[in-house]
């Protein structure tokens, strides 16, 4: 349910430029809707992945609501959350999470030692 919602209302940014403090790309996922559905994603993810930080921001007079993560890791994570053993997706966003799965700094920093990625198919070809 989660990642039906992410695929209607939401988007995952990787972005080209890299970052002058750290040397890496950038790296987000947000959500858009209504207050209540926020909240109950929220709390879905705070529940599934409690390490998962999300900012919650609202936007003029409070009639849009977006949540909104950051970082590499952070979206890796929860990426890899909406992806696990998914038989449906939009490969459009998928590939953008695998390409990021696949950056030099993820495969030499990251996924060594970690479940970042783990049961995900990795074949982009395919899109059921």
């Amino acid at each position: 349910m989660i990642r039906g919602f992410y695929d209607a209302d939401g988007s995952l940014c990787m972005s080209d430029v890299v970052n002058e403090n750290t040397g890496y790309f950038q790296l987000s996922i947000t959500l858009v809707g209504t207050k209540a559905t926020l909240d109950f994603v929220k709390n879905h993810f705070s529940e599934n992945l409690p390490n998962v930080v999300f900012h919650k921001n609202y936007g003029e007079k409070g009639k849009s609501y977006y949540l909104r993560a950051t970082g590499i890791e952070n979206v890796l994570n929860i990426c890899s959350y909406l992806y696990k053993n998914a038989n449906y997706f939009l490969e459009r966003k998928h590939d953008i999470f695998i390409q990021a799965l696949n950056a030099p700094y993820v495969s030499d920093n990251i996924r060594v030692g970690s479940n970042i990625g783990k049961d995900c198919d990795v074949d982009t070809e395919i899109t059921k």
